[in-house]
């Protein structure tokens, strides 16, 4: 990867900062059966994660259920996900201490700020962020809804750069799917791909990000390193 100065570190929520697979799947099947549809394994709602809940709630309910069973599916879902969104779900190991360590350099030393980009709909993501104590680490946060567009339109990492008085080509944008690579790219921005996260890596690779990293503490050598 060729030497960068990032100003910003923007990141994706689910599957880049914190495992959730587990509590949006029991939230999804719950929905499902409540309206007569099947359940369906973990994996197979862990895979459809990543483009906001309206889209992972599309692909649950499968192409013949009907406009009005998808959008009852949607709401049933939206308030039992929100009620119990970390029940299960935990920060990926080296998240917090990560957060911390970055946060500690833009105050001591000029460090990249923090932001938060994240196709997750602003309630899910306000619940998440409040019960795992992790709004304090972000300069700046932006959900699904907050804008007319989400990942991996550009959107939200140029509303980032907009807020934070930032040049897109000194943001490096975080995400472990291809939605998230692809948003970085469309925007100017540098682009770092997680293995670890919940979207299958061979998706993320093929967006081909300009790095690629297996733990979150080699994001700390690769800011380090520029």
């Amino acid at each position: 990867m060729p030497p960068f100065a990032a100003q910003v570190i923007a990141l994706d929520l689910d599957g880049t900062l914190i495992d959730s697979r587990h509590d949006i799947a029991n939230a999804a099947n719950a929905a499902l059966d409540e309206h007569g549809l099947p359940t369906l394994p973990l994996e197979l709602i862990a895979s459809f994660v990543g483009d906001g809940a309206a889209n992972l709630v599309d692909r649950a309910c499968g192409p013949t259920a009907p406009s009005q069973v998808r959008r009852a599916v949607l709401q049933t879902f939206a308030a039992i996900y929100t009620r119990d969104a970390v029940v299960h779900t935990t920060c990926y190991p080296g998240v917090v201490e990560g957060l911390s360590h970055f946060n500690s350099m833009a105050e001591s030393s000029g460090g990249p700020r923090l932001a938060l980009c994240t196709n997750k709909p602003r309630a899910m993501t306000d619940r998440v962020l409040d019960l795992l104590d992790l709004r304090r680490h972000f300069s700046v946060t932006v959900a699904a809804d907050d804008l007319p567009d989400r990942k991996p339109h550009p959107a939200q990492l140029l509303w980032v750069g907009q807020q934070l008085d930032v040049a897109p080509e000194t943001i490096l944008m975080v995400g472990d799917g291809p939605q998230d690579i692809e948003c970085g790219k469309r925007a100017g921005a540098m682009t770092v791909g997680v293995t670890y996260g919940i979207k299958d890596p061979r998706e993320m690779r093929a967006a081909c990000p300009d790095h690629v990293i297996d733990h979150f503490s080699e994001l700390l050598e690769l800011v380090r390193r520029a």
